[in-house]
């Protein structure tokens, strides 16, 4: 009888055993072909992730980099704009500053300014502001205020003797709702004062007096008594007018000078301030005298319709005061 035993020796001994030999070194063979297979997959696969990683890593930095760029970008336009903004700043606080130095200036050369109110029975109006510098001695003349190619002797002749006065008026329209047409008219007069100097007493025919005004069309240079009353073969007024009316609030000027001629003499080398006090711009009526409405005159009070009550005199008074 045949054992179990017995049997499984036998099988050892039988082909089978070659068999399942064979079927190992095949299971083994496979083993060993495949791992030589997928070994050098692994390493490629290695290193496509590598490079992944490195193209990632470049991406990124080149992100970071234009973000960063971007960044300093904006900074610099902040930057410019905070820039601008200070020098914008700083160029209006100089703005101020220089109109502050022109006003002190302007105010430091300035001898006297006062305003008079004018209208006419048309019911046109405006207000007349003349302004008188500080004098100079005529060898020494300076360029006008308002105008630097504007002199006194460009226009009047000047000598050493004689004393230089720049001057302006000033119109501003105060006519509500219309343009206001603007004519103004000056004299310089004693207005009836008594000279009270020791100098060269002034007369009617004298003619010490000159004033040098300027023009679009050139300058014109007249003459006047140191009295200068009215109607004795003497230019009556000194005038200017504007062809264009202005509108309510806006305003013209014009420059002017007055010439005192041997002023300073021998006698008298530091001039005769009498003199001084003695003749005076005296506002005239202003616009048409050949039309009543349309005349205008000093609100305020006109001698003989004519006259402003008010004069300044080249020393800078106001008489009468208001």
């Amino acid at each position: 009888m045949t054992t179990f035993l017995d049997r499984a020796k036998m099988h050892l001994t039988t082909p089978n055993v070659l068999a399942l030999a064979g079927a190992v070194v095949i299971v083994v063979s496979s083993i060993v072909v495949h791992a030589s297979i997928v070994a050098p997959n692994t390493a490629a696969l290695d290193d496509a992730r590598a490079e992944y990683e490195s193209v990632v890593a470049e991406v990124e930095r080149a992100e970071a980099a234009e973000r960063a760029e971007q960044e300093a970008l904006e900074q610099a336009e902040r930057d410019a704009a905070a820039e601008a903004e200070r020098l914008e700043r700083e160029a209006e606080a100089e703005e101020r500053a220089e109109e502050e130095r022109r006003q002190q200036e302007e105010a430091a050369a300035q001898l006297a300014a006062s305003t008079w109110k004018y209208a006419n029975d048309s019911g046109f109006s405006y207000d007349l502001r003349f302004t008188l510098e500080r004098p100079t001695r005529g060898a020494t003349a300076r360029s006008h205020p308002l105008a630097s190619d504007f002199t006194a002797e460009n226009v009047c002749s000047v000598s050493e003797s004689d004393l230089v006065i720049p001057g302006s008026l000033t119109a501003v329209a105060t006519t509500e709702g219309y343009d206001t047409p603007i004519s103004v008219n000056f004299t310089l007069n004693s207005g009836g004062l008594e000279y009270s100097g020791t100098g060269i007493p002034p007369t009617r025919y004298d003619d010490r007096v000159r004033v040098a005004q300027m023009f679009s069309d050139g300058g014109k240079c007249s003459t006047l008594s140191s009295t200068n009353a009215w109607g004795y073969a003497q230019p009556p007024a000194i005038g200017v007018s504007w062809q264009e009316p202005l509108s309510t609030g806006t305003s013209v000027r014009h420059a002017f000078f007055i010439i005192i001629q041997n002023y300073y003499l021998p006698a008298h080398p530091d001039g005769d301030p009498a003199l001084l006090d003695y003749i005076a711009i005296n506002p005239l009526f202003g616009g048409s005298n050949t039309d009543a409405a349309m005349m205008y005159r000093d609100v305020d009070g006109a001698n003989l319709g004519i006259y402003s009550n008010r004069r300044m005199t080249m020393n800078g008074e106001i008489t009468p005061p208001r």
